[in-house]
């Protein structure tokens, strides 16, 4: 873990191997979304009367406004540090974003993973997510067996921004093999499951994320079963926005059994 950029998880190991992706760039292992997960429509716009500039953030390869602001990964201060938990604090004070609140992020160990609670207090609409790169060593991509938790997806546009409706989609279990896939998923009822060579990751959204992304780019081996408060857009939409206070808590498991265990409260 690393409290100091934005509460990234870098490294999560599982039989002596890591099951999260290090990646060439800031989204590496499981990062934080903040204060937006996935994409913007626009840069500039009004939420509750005060302009939010988002013209800060990187962009996709259709130029669309991607993964929050690159401020929400400073100004983290450490409250606690043990061997098996973390929790660190950061105070917003961006006037990009002009809505004060505080973010608070635990990290704690699990027999099976790490569970992850983050909580914002404060002024603030919640859009927020996480990003987990997962991956599966040692067996090759096209092997992967992936399992959806939710019951809808919300239907993209070519900039794979929403277009205003959800519809059915809950596909029986499938590998990934040369598909690629950048879903935006709604009605989550269960955990995300990965899948392969005697290895299940479950990811499991416990409170807080009834929104999820699966992100598996066929030119990349990972699998992402990404948590998030609202929709994709919704500060500019509002579609689905949710204002402060706000606790997400989703825990990644990794075990050799092929049994789901289920821990939702």
């Amino acid at each position: 873990m690393q409290p100091r950029d934005g509460m990234l998880v870098a490294a999560l190991r599982h039989r002596g191997e890591d099951v999260l992706a290090e990646r060439p760039d800031p989204w590496t292992g499981c990062p934080l979304l903040h204060p937006w997960a996935n994409r913007l429509s626009t840069e500039r716009f009004e939420v509750r009367g005060r302009e939010v500039d988002a013209s800060g953030a990187r962009r996709d390869e259709n130029g669309v406004l991607l993964h929050g602001l690159p401020s929400a990964r400073r100004g983290w201060v450490v409250e606690h540090a043990f061997r098996d938990r973390v929790r660190a604090r950061m105070r917003w004070g961006d006037d990009a974003f002009p809505f004060p609140h505080e973010v608070v992020v635990e990290h704690r160990l699990t027999p099976d993973g790490l569970e992850t609670v983050t909580e914002v207090t404060g002024d603030a609409p919640v859009a927020f997510g996480w990003h987990p790169f997962l991956r599966l060593p040692g067996l090759p991509r096209e092997r992967w067996k992936v399992t959806l938790g939710s019951r809808r997806r919300i239907v993209l546009d070519e900039r794979l921004l929403p277009v205003g409706r959800s519809e059915p989609w809950a596909p029986p279990p499938f590998e990934l093999g040369d598909g690629s896939f950048d879903e935006s998923l709604t009605e989550v009822q269960r955990p995300f499951v990965l899948e392969g060579a005697g290895r299940r990751i479950e990811v499991e959204f416990l409170d807080g994320a009834p929104y999820a992304q699966f992100f598996a780019p066929r030119a990349e081996p990972v699998a992402c079963f990404e948590p998030m408060a609202a929709p994709v857009d919704a500060l500019v939409t509002g579609d689905g926005l949710s204002w402060a206070p706000w606790c997400m808590r989703f825990e990644i498991r990794v075990t050799s059994s092929a049994r789901p265990r289920s821990r939702r409260s």
